[in-house]
């Protein structure tokens, strides 16, 4: 019988809280430090952050950067998880063994993000920079002749679907933002096809007010474009060249020879209307079916009355899961201050 399993795991995410044995497997003076701890030359201010999710749990010093040995703590923390997370995959991996299902199932493993570890003062994500938004993406298909290779040309989670439906001989379709990624499975040298393209907002302030920053990668260079929301006025740029800075030290933007490159990458930058919000739409409510969803806005007054803003304490105060919602709290807080207010709180549900 076909059939199609989804498999998420919280790990590696704060709070890093593994069994002992996988924090064992690792010497914390051994793990190394990041290699620049301090945002890159030439780039804007608030391409960085506050390390706001990080700062709202319980214990966390408040300080900027870290002291030392909690920042190693936290570095032997994501290795713990990292190899807790493998242990699980594996007993996936047995399972299918097991039922007999190895040679006829499709394994894709993938991460919806990368992680930074003190990387540029950064912690965790919220970022356009590299290690934030490249994640792991691992395909096995059975009976594959390139088992075991790697491919160096950007891809993106959009791609996911297509190659899916592709390698199980599903119908193709016209009406999708991705490509199947079949050629670079069977062939990884295939030449490039496209760039990977990434986003997160900032405010920038008086240097330009609410902005999204596009980052796009292609083989060599990443650009990322802070524009303001709604318009077309790009209020700063940034350029790293991965081939020969992956630690991204320096951003190249403002160098004259780098002109056209800069260029060919803007062009992949998508039309403002298309970042727009989009209106709220109500379902009609019909017989035997509940009443329309609440909005945003009525069940942020209804919960927090006369607030304009929440902390992460006030936030738990009236959710459940905890951890779930304190995850929830890091992706509504978008300029990472530690505080959402009651306009990100909104927003977040419309994107």
């Amino acid at each position: 019988e076909p059939f199609f399993l989804a498999v998420g795991f919280l790990k590696p995410h704060l709070p890093f809280v593994v069994p002992k044995k996988y924090w064992d497997l690792y010497d914390p003076n051994s793990i190394p430090e990041p290699a620049i701890d301090h945002l890159p030359e030439g780039s804007p201010e608030f391409a960085g952050h506050v390390n706001g999710e990080l700062h709202a749990y319980p214990g966390v010093p408040q300080s900027n950067p870290l002291p030392k040995e909690f920042a190693k703590t936290l570095r032997h923390g994501y290795y713990a998880c990292v190899s807790y997370i493998d242990a699980q995959i594996g007993r996936l991996l047995d399972g299918l063994d097991r039922e007999g299902l190895t040679d006829n199932t499709i394994i894709v493993l993938w991460g919806d993000h990368g992680w930074q570890l003190g990387d540029h003062g950064l912690w965790h994500k919220h970022t356009n920079f590299e290690l934030a938004t490249r994640s792991p993406l691992l395909i096995s298909v059975p009976g594959q002749k390139t088992a075991g290779q790697t491919c160096s040309a950007p891809v993106e989670f959009v791609d996911v679907y297509p190659t899916l439906a592709d390698l199980c001989g599903l119908p193709a379709r016209n009406d999708l933002a991705g490509m199947s990624l079949r050629k670079y499975i069977e062939n990884p040298a295939s030449p490039m096809q496209k760039v990977a393209i990434s986003q997160y907002p900032r405010n920038a302030g008086s240097e330009g007010g609410s902005v999204m920053g596009y980052s796009i990668r292609n083989e060599r260079w990443r650009a990322t474009f802070w524009r303001q929301r709604g318009g077309q006025l790009i209020v700063a740029t940034e350029l790293y060249d991965e081939e020969n800075d992956p630690n991204e030290r320096v951003s190249l933007h403002d160098r004259s020879e780098n002109a056209a490159v800069l260029e060919s990458l803007k062009k992949f930058l998508p039309d403002p209307a298309g970042s727009a919000v989009v209106p709220k739409t109500v379902v009609p409510e019909k017989s035997g079916r509940s009443a329309p969803k609440e909005d945003r806005d009525a069940r942020y007054d209804r919960l927090y009355p006369g607030k304009s803003s929440l902390t992460l304490e006030e936030y738990l105060a009236k959710q459940g899961d905890k951890t779930a919602a304190t995850e929830r709290f890091g992706k509504f807080d978008t300029n990472d201050d530690a505080v959402v207010t009651r306009d990100e709180f909104i927003r977040s549900g419309n994107r």
